[in-house]
């Protein structure tokens, strides 16, 4: 694209995922808004980045979506949100 030429694609958008409560020691809420359907997967990962759990794997309409997990064992734990727009990674802290 030249300089000061304005762009007509729309700009990448990022899903978010909100994680409450966080830490935790039992069910934990996530919360995610789609801007439209899209394929939508969940996994939980290790520090080291392996997946642990898959907590959704589907496609699903644009809106406010909710899951919830309810933690096990204790530690730092990842979540992270995959779409076909975008990937977006959530620290969560697991207390006994």
């Amino acid at each position: 694209m030249a300089a000061g030429v304005p762009s007509t694609e729309e700009p990448f958008v990022a899903p978010v995922l909100l994680v409450r409560p966080n830490p935790t020691r039992g069910e934990t809420r996530v919360s995610f808004d789609l801007q439209a359907s899209v394929p939508v997967r969940i996994d939980l990962l290790d520090v080291a980045g392996r997946r642990i759990e898959c907590l959704l794997d589907g496609t699903l309409p644009g809106g406010r979506h909710n899951t919830t997990w309810n933690a096990t064992g204790s530690g730092i734990r990842f979540l992270r949100l995959t779409t076909t727009t975008g990937r977006h990674t959530t620290k969560l802290i697991v207390l006994k």
